[in-house]
């Protein structure tokens, strides 16, 4: 991958869990009037979210990656609170949690396991 697709890549991350983290603030009226959401939302988010923080974080990456995923998590879980209509729920966090690890270790047992790419001749 280029640094120029690395730094793409990243832009997204980003620009996801900022999504992310916007619509799950709206309150609750709001959001349900964009969608209808259950639990598994979260671990589904946070799974395409881990998938791509793992396709871009590079191997020294993946921690602090995953720890800036979970932060997201509790974040918005704890600020849930304050918003009408939203419940601050530890299902939820625990989803958040599941979803990471999915979407990151996904991509961590696929490098693990690839086969070797073949040297050119």
């Amino acid at each position: 991958m280029t640094s120029k697709q690395r730094r793409l890549l990243w832009a997204l991350w980003i620009f996801l869990g900022l999504l992310g983290t916007a619509y799950s603030l709206l309150p609750g009226p709001l959001a349900s009037q964009i969608r209808e959401g259950g639990s598994a939302d979260h671990a589904i988010a946070f799974t395409a979210w881990g998938l791509l923080g793992g396709i871009v974080a590079r191997r020294h990456q993946v921690l602090p990656t995953a720890i800036a995923m979970l932060a997201v998590g509790i974040f918005i879980e704890l600020a849930q609170r304050a918003i009408p209509g939203r419940a601050s729920e530890w299902i939820d966090l625990f989803e958040d949690c599941s979803g990471i690890l999915l979407g990151m270790g996904a991509v961590l047992l696929y490098h693990r396991f690839r086969p070797a790419r073949p040297t050119p001749e």
